[in-house]
């Protein structure tokens, strides 16, 4: 079954400003979209010098070349997700970003967020929900400046992992409480 777009949310695991050895989760306020990106795997030649037409090369291929990730915002000086973001480019700091997709029906997992421990960086992600996540920094924040209209952004982020799919096992369960 497709899934719709709508009800995406996108965190960051970062550094506490305050104290740089602790771990935090810091949601990106309000992306417009994301592209995860691709990598592309090297190849190795291995074409015999009596070969006339075709290039050969070795199954599998060489290393992968890990892309880069965009998602572009609506950029807000108030917002302290957008700040941080920026602040990242000089800081050259390396976060994991995740992406939690929206359930098969509309609120189902809107209260399902990954758990990190604040002292490891660790994250825990439910089965109650699917997530794409991968680490990177913040290669570029262009402030684009367009008449009649609001200030936009496509933050680039350079990655240095694969993108993990994490795809759910288990039906979301509704949050307890008032």
């Amino acid at each position: 079954m497709s899934r719709r777009t709508q009800g995406s949310m996108l965190w960051a695991v970062v550094k506490k400003v305050a104290d740089p050895t602790k771990f935090e989760l810091m949601k990106v306020g309000c992306p417009l979209d994301h592209k995860p990106g691709t990598d592309s795997k090297e190849k190795i030649e291995n074409t015999c010098l009596e070969e006339e037409y075709n290039k050969t090369y070795l199954e599998g291929g060489g290393l992968s070349d890990t892309g880069t990730a965009t998602f572009g915002l609506n950029a807000d000086p108030s917002n302290a997700s957008h700040s941080r973001l920026y602040d990242m480019i000089d800081s050259g700091e390396s976060a994991t970003f995740i992406q939690g997709w929206p359930g098969k029906k509309r609120g189902t997992v809107k209260h399902i967020v990954p758990v990190v421990d604040e002292d490891t960086g660790e994250i825990t992600l439910s089965n109650q929900r699917s997530w794409t996540k991968y680490t990177g920094y913040v290669e570029s924040f262009p402030l684009d400046f367009d008449a009649n209209t609001i200030v936009k952004t496509t933050v680039t982020i350079q990655r240095q992992s694969k993108v993990d799919w994490v795809r759910e096992t288990a039906e979301p369960v509704p949050p307890v409480g008032p």
